[in-house]
């Protein structure tokens, strides 16, 4: 008998919808409820411990309280102070790099504002491209404009009497460091060339400008400073680093978007095999996608450029009528 095989006539292939099939699910109807619940005071510990792990360190300064601290500033014509914050939430340098930026990293010796120029950082010796975007170049313009600096001046200066140079000091019978004066007037310590030795603005002073702002200016209760009660705040000059990560990250969505963004970290890591390379940051420095991407996201952050717009126009003005 012979056999024979029955072949199955199939339907053309076709797209189902299957929209109305995906619904969200409900995860907590799904578990199960526990016989003996711990109450929130036995789990309050666990908490607080769970918190911490995102809270650890420094808040990220929300940009709303950045732009008030800024407007705060260039009403009272705090240019120095002004430009200390605005160079940090763009650049995304620690406080120890901004402190000792020079007129002449920004400003070159024909006179033209840098749209780059390399940095090395204090903590970690490695250098850093920054990228001087029209927010950074304001702010800059106003500082330069009421004051006199020379090419190798600190644009964070401290001010008052010391005027931002090094002074001669001794050491007194107590042991402590004073400056040396002489006919009243202070002695500064001059180079080679005698010229007086600039002098950045401390660390702790920079601290100050910032939290007298937070809490004086923009009414903030830090928890941090011993002034305030009760604070949940956490802000320095850290701070101002977090807001700039955050709005990079911001930028390169906007940018890019998610699409491009998980091609591109495919491609990163098929070209890393390729090239043997132990990691893909190692890939993105050697490829130049790396310093693209910079290039076009660190000139478009432009953090704080809208309230020093409003203050801009009529400090150009009054610069320009003394240069008549």
């Amino acid at each position: 008998m012979q056999n024979t095989v029955q072949i199955a006539t199939l339907a053309p292939c076709g797209k189902i919808d299957i929209s109305n099939r995906i619904q969200p699910i409900d995860f907590d109807s799904l578990v199960p409820i526990s016989e003996n619940p711990v109450s929130v005071q036995e789990y309050q510990e666990t908490e607080k411990e769970i918190d911490s792990l995102f809270t650890e360190g420094m808040d990220v300064m929300p940009e709303e309280i950045f732009n008030s601290m800024i407007d705060s500033l260039c009403a009272k014509g705090k240019y120095r102070d002004v430009f200390l914050l605005v160079a940090h939430a763009n650049f995304g340098l620690r406080n120890s790099d901004v402190r000792l930026l020079r007129k002449i990293d920004l400003i070159d010796q024909n006179g033209h504002i840098r749209d780059l120029t390399a940095v090395r950082e204090k903590k970690t010796s490695k250098p850093r491209l920054i990228y001087t975007n029209n927010a950074v170049k304001m702010a800059l313009l106003m500082l330069l404009w009421h004051g006199d600096f020379n090419d190798l001046d600190y644009l964070v200066y401290s001010e008052g009497k010391r005027k931002g140079y090094e002074m001669e000091t001794y050491t007194d019978e107590n042991g402590k460091e004073k400056a040396v004066r002489k006919n009243g007037k202070y002695v500064y310590k001059l180079d080679e060339n005698g010229n007086k030795i600039p002098k950045p603005l401390s660390r702790i002073q920079e601290e100050r400008i910032i939290k007298d702002c937070l809490i004086n200016d923009c009414g903030i209760e830090l928890k941090n400073d011993s002034r305030c009660n009760g604070g949940t705040e956490k802000y320095n000059t850290h701070s101002l680093r977090k807001l700039h990560l955050e709005k990079f990250g911001e930028k390169v969505m906007e940018i890019y978007g998610s699409e491009q963004i998980a091609a591109n970290t495919a491609l990163l890591e098929i070209m890393r095999t390729y090239y043997n390379h132990t990691s893909a940051e190692c890939t993105a420095r050697y490829s130049g996608i790396a310093r693209k991407i910079f290039s076009e996201v660190c000139p478009k952050l432009n953090i704080g450029l809208e309230v020093l717009e409003k203050y801009f126009s009529t400090e150009k003005e009054k610069y320009l009528l003394l240069r008549k």
